[in-house]
């Protein structure tokens, strides 16, 4: 029976051990380790109170009762934080994380890693207590934006949570700085936290970009960046157009290709293009950020004014315009005719044609039966050949350039050199245009002629025979005489 009771009392005073660490929050009392409290008023009094000396811890010491607190607070004394300016002392090194940050239970502030209130029995008995990690990983400490002259060196660092069974976490440092392939950043583990150092030396402008420290874990991967800026860039703070697009001329059915510089320190800017048309390419290098335009096979719908707009967020900024001018290509308007012209004569082939800007003519006399050309004529929309010769006649054709390249081709024209003149016989080719060519008014012009003329002829027969009349007359008159 006595064993019995001696048992009982045992348990009940392991219970009363183990929940003294969960009265002390509720007792308003600082929590030590091994389960201990003591009053707030014992803490920071410049003599350690706790086994492990939490209660003076320089960093604990230096947030109580500061000036802001005194101004701010009433009532007990206060631990000044991140989203907790009046947090009371008893709810510092709790375990809970009560500050933004979890400053109320860094290590800098409670002497260690954070332990749990009742530690497990150790059945090894080497006396070691388990942590108690956040469960909740993420950084603590990330990169800030930093300006460093050409030549200096620069470190940053970041630190983060873990949990105690995270024992693969590791940093993984990444940029946008052109010329840097990997960056290799020193780690540093310890139960419930990991952190790491990046060291860049002898810096230069190619060293200007984002840097990022990216936590892996097996919770989840957890990223803070910041920009390093290089004295003597631009500042890029806001998106600015550092290269504008040019105004551009191409041909008809040619590819148009227009161009812009951003500078910004920030990841995730994008660029867009008005109108919108075409494929865009993108480029990043440090602080640069390189749009294109690509418009292909343009046609007159896309002469107009184009622009780049750079967004990052709710700020955008805009470059100047640039036109594009679309140069459609010589166009032939009247189509050449054969001629046939007499050996010695002139010979006129005429080639009319329309386009921007001067038009560059050239002739060629085409040898259909090799597949040959030769050049001929002058630069001239009309080619004339003086005193042509037999050896003239052949296939003629136009070619017509504008000053763009772009060219326009006329149809073929034959011309035929004769040798003889033409001839009067009606089976003659020239009689028959010429009797072809006769209109209704020149026919009746020869009708009148040949009246005239049989006119003429009656009045001169009635002019001779009037003598003979009258000397017919008189013969009978003497008969009857």
């Amino acid at each position: 029976m006595i064993h019995e009771r001696g048992a009982i009392l045992a348990l009940v005073a392991i219970f009363i051990c183990s929940a003294v660490g969960e009265l002390c929050g509720e007792l308003e009392l600082f929590n030590c380790p091994n389960n201990n409290c003591i009053s707030d008023h014992l803490v920071c009094d410049g003599k350690s109170d706790c086994v492990d000396g939490r209660d003076e811890q320089e960093d604990l010491c230096l947030m109580i009762d500061t000036k802001n607190v005194k101004e701010l607070c009433s009532g007990t004394r206060h631990f000044s934080c991140l989203g907790n300016p009046c947090l009371p002392i008893y709810k510092v090194c709790d375990d809970i994380n009560d500050c933004l940050y979890g400053t109320d239970e860094r290590p800098s502030v409670c002497g260690r890693e954070r332990f749990v209130r009742s530690p497990s029995i150790d059945t090894s008995g080497s006396g070691n207590t388990i942590p108690q990690c956040d469960p909740n990983p993420k950084i603590l400490q990330g990169i800030n934006d930093t300006t460093a002259p050409r030549g200096a060196s620069v470190t940053f660092s970041c630190v983060a949570s873990i949990s105690a069974q995270s024992s693969k976490s590791k940093f993984i440092w990444t940029t946008t700085a052109k010329g840097i392939a990997s960056l290799e950043g020193s780690d540093n583990r310890t139960a419930c936290r990991i952190s790491s150092t990046l060291v860049l030396n002898n810096v230069s402008t190619n060293n200007s970009g984002q840097y990022n420290c990216t936590a892996v874990t097996e919770e989840g991967n957890y990223t803070s960046n910041g920009y390093l800026q290089i004295t003597g860039e631009p500042s890029c703070v806001a998106p600015q157009v550092t290269i504008h697009p040019t105004a551009l001329s191409v041909p008809y059915g040619a590819n148009a290709v227009f161009s812009c510089s951003v500078c910004y320190i920030r990841e995730n800017i994008s660029v867009t293009w008005l109108p919108p048309k075409g494929t865009l390419r993108a480029t990043q290098n440090g602080s640069t950020f390189v749009s294109s335009l690509q418009l292909s096979a343009v046609d007159t719908s896309y002469r107009g004014n184009y622009s780049c707009i750079a967004k990052y967020a709710n700020t955008s900024v805009s470059s100047t315009h640039a036109t594009l001018t679309v140069v459609v290509p010589p166009l032939i308007i009247q189509t050449m005719s054969n001629q046939t012209a007499l050996e010695k004569s002139d010979a006129r082939l005429v080639c009319n044609a329309s386009g921007a800007g001067v038009l560059a003519y050239s002739w060629r006399r085409l040898d259909t039966t090799l597949g040959t050309s030769a050049a001929v004529g002058t630069n001239s929309s009309v080619m004339t050949i003086h005193g042509v010769q037999l050896s003239d006649a052949g296939t003629y054709q136009c070619t017509v350039m504008d000053a763009a390249g772009q060219t326009a081709i006329s149809n073929r024209a034959t011309l035929q050199v004769s040798s003889e003149k033409p001839s009067l016989d009606a089976a003659s080719p020239a009689v028959g245009i010429i009797a072809g060519s006769v209109t209704g008014a020149a026919l009746m012009v020869v009708v009148v002629c040949v009246i005239l003329l049989c006119l003429v002829v009656l009045h001169s027969r009635l002019n001779t025979s009037g003598p003979l009349i009258k000397r017919s007359d008189e013969f009978k008159l003497n008969s009857l005489n």
